[in-house]
């Protein structure tokens, strides 16, 4: 039997993984969450274009929320239609191109979404787990990690309720 003197956490100290080879045997949850306050609200008509360029169009009457994170935050372009966040528990699509500071997210039939209702961005939801959203854009979850602006402010939880701290 080998001792070492020290063992190299790399990502795992954030609950991701280093490689789909490796995977989970630990069962290590993320430790990191994106987060932030739907900013707006609105109900679309069909035929309504959201976001740079109209790339969405609605079809239904469609209720959006604005949420105020996007690419100057770290959030990747690439995900802009692919990925989404997670409202009252409910998963929200992305409509159109992520933008700059914010992007516009599918709130059709979640209920009680309004104004400063949170976002959860990235986070241990596996549905917007920074490897799930990686592997959407053929990268890894290292480089979504890594890329999170100074924009969004940091806050160190050790088990507490910090829902008004951003």
């Amino acid at each position: 039997v080998n001792k070492y003197d020290y063992v190299r956490e790399g990502i795992g100290i954030y609950g991701l993984m280093p490689s789909e080879e490796v995977g989970n045997p630990l069962g290590v949850r993320p430790a990191m969450s994106v987060k932030a306050r739907v900013t707006d609200v609105k109900t679309l008509d069909p035929g309504f274009g959201v976001s740079y360029g109209h790339k969405f169009v609605t079809e239904r009457p469609t209720v959006v929320a604005t949420i105020p994170v996007g690419y100057a935050d770290g959030y990747p372009r690439l995900l802009s239609g692919k990925a989404g966040v997670v409202i009252n528990g409910e998963y929200a699509p992305i409509l159109g191109r992520v933008c700059m500071d914010q992007m516009m997210v599918d709130v059709t039939g979640i209920p009680d979404v309004e104004v400063g209702t949170v976002a959860t961005v990235m986070g241990d939801d596996p549905r917007v787990n920074a490897d799930h959203l990686a592997k959407m854009i053929g990268t890894i979850g290292y480089e979504l990690i890594c890329a999170v602006s100074p924009r969004i402010p940091r806050v160190y939880i050790n088990g507490a309720d910090v829902k008004d701290a951003f």
